[in-house]
């Protein structure tokens, strides 16, 4: 247990380092992806506050199929556009030149396939579980502690699901090199890591927690708001570069 954390300590300190020690090639592969995010959120919010309130007023008429759709597509295209480069950048030593970084294409379609994967081979099986334990084996809410009960198995299965897309996460920067790992791979790599990955998520959970309070302090609330999503991305994105330095390349100084 204290061997899992301490693993997972180190990798989480050595990518944050990673972060900390580039963090203007950071921005050069993230800052304007990231206001292409922020433009296809105020461009949804503008149709949704294009809706009249009061019944019986002139209705504009919006495209939402279309605009909704390009939102979804910028949401799921930019994060892997960033951690494609930011991948190539730890991994190859591939800078990014001036401030609009390298799209990769091949690598970055490779990258979302494999995204998908992961994210299907691991909510499929916790929310059977879930299911299963709310249908048939927790108490129901309303009885005594079974409220608590609940939130704390809700806890628990985020954080085993947390870890196992860790497990799974090597098949990502593999991607972004352009090579093909099957998850079956990804998963012999980082065997006998639960531990080490639990420890990581719990890490990650308690790094947004301390940031979310930080929004809240006045006067730095705003900017440390508009900065949590970006760190939080950064963070995660850094982590699975540095997992799978770890663990796939077998170099111990990842991130260093």
């Amino acid at each position: 247990m204290f061997k899992g954390f301490g693993m997972g300590w180190s990798i989480f300190r050595q990518s944050v380092l990673a972060l900390w020690h580039n963090a203007g090639t950071a921005l050069r592969l993230s800052l304007i992806p990231s206001l292409l995010i922020v433009a296809a959120l105020v461009l949804a919010f503008a149709a949704v506050y294009a809706i009249p309130s009061r019944p019986g007023a002139a209705v504009t008429p919006v495209p939402f199929l279309a605009i909704w759709s390009a939102v979804f597509l910028i949401l799921a295209l930019v994060p892997a556009w960033i951690a494609v480069g930011w991948h190539r950048f730890m991994l190859l030593g591939e800078r990014p030149r001036g401030w609009w970084p390298r799209l990769h294409g091949v690598n970055l379609g490779r990258y979302i396939l494999r995204a998908v994967l992961v994210f299907l081979a691991t909510a499929v099986p916790t929310l059977i579980v879930g299911i299963v334990l709310v249908k048939y084996v927790l108490p129901t809410p309303a009885s005594g502690g079974g409220y608590f009960l609940l939130k704390g198995c809700q806890l628990g299965l985020s954080l085993l699901w947390g870890a196992a897309i860790l497990r799974f996460s090597p098949v990502l920067p593999a991607a972004a090199l352009g090579e093909t790992m099957p998850l079956e791979d990804a998963l012999d790599a980082t065997v006998g890591t639960n531990g080490t990955m639990l420890a990581l998520v719990a890490l990650i959970v308690a790094t947004n927690i301390a940031l979310q309070i930080l929004g809240f302090v006045p006067v730095i609330g705003i900017l440390a708001r508009l900065a949590t999503g970006w760190v939080m991305m950064m963070i995660g994105i850094s982590i699975i570069t540095t997992v799978f330095a770890r663990f796939v390349e077998e170099d111990q100084t990842a991130g260093d």
